[in-house]
């Protein structure tokens, strides 16, 4: 009785490895799917926050590069009224700080727009938002990457840059007679320059340059 016992036993296990066998082979096609299905999914993980993460570090690039340009021209990329110096267009017109976010936005727009997605695409328009606070300046993107049918935000952009302080000292430069005026308003150097009918500023903080223009 033992010994059929224990064939009876043999066949059933026999029985079960045929039945997983043929179940494998008959969905072999489904398991082998599953893997590339999981295979793709890491991958395109993989290449989303590697696009994130570029498109990230264009944003970053792009608003250290407008800072850098809105400095040198003055707080404004077409000013009313502006003087030739030295091949930059500084503007004259009083510094306003909500002028300022709106032409940082408008540069920051036109630059991400050729920023490599390597086959990404915005899912609109990029519109960009930044908000100039005491040091430091944010911009945000209000729109999606979309890859392989899924979508990513994308990351913000800071600059240590204290454009509110340097706000400040222009406008007592603007508003005031004297020449030399605020010199230990920055924690940088301050260089007026005579030329011809007007005084040029060079407010200096670190390696970042803004340019003032006034009438002598």
């Amino acid at each position: 009785m033992k010994g059929n016992k224990g064939q009876f036993t043999l066949f059933v296990v026999l029985g079960i490895v045929i039945v997983i066998l043929l179940i494998i082979f008959y969905y072999r096609e489904d398991l082998q799917n599953i893997v590339v299905d999981i295979a793709n999914e890491q991958s395109t993980y993989s290449d989303m926050e590697d696009i994130r993460y570029s498109v990230g570090n264009c944003l970053d690039s792009n608003l250290d590069e407008g800072v850098k340009q809105l400095g040198l021209h003055g707080g404004s990329f077409e000013p009313i009224d502006s003087l030739d110096f030295e091949g930059f267009e500084i503007s004259m017109d009083k510094l306003d700080l909500v002028h300022m976010e709106i032409e940082l936005e408008n540069y920051l727009e036109y630059n991400q727009g050729i920023c490599e997605l390597y086959g990404a695409e915005y899912e609109s328009r990029p519109e960009v938002y930044v908000t100039i606070n005491e040091n430091s300046i944010k911009a945000t993107i209000d729109t999606m990457i979309r890859f392989n049918n899924r979508s990513m935000s994308i990351p913000s952009a800071t600059s240590s840059i204290d454009l509110i302080q340097i706000y400040n000292l222009v406008n007592q430069i603007q508003t005031k007679k004297a020449v030399y005026i605020g010199y230990y308003d920055l924690d940088g150097t301050i260089k007026v320059i005579p030329y011809g009918d007007y005084y040029v500023y060079r407010l200096q903080e670190g390696n970042y340059i803004f340019l003032v223009a006034k009438t002598k």
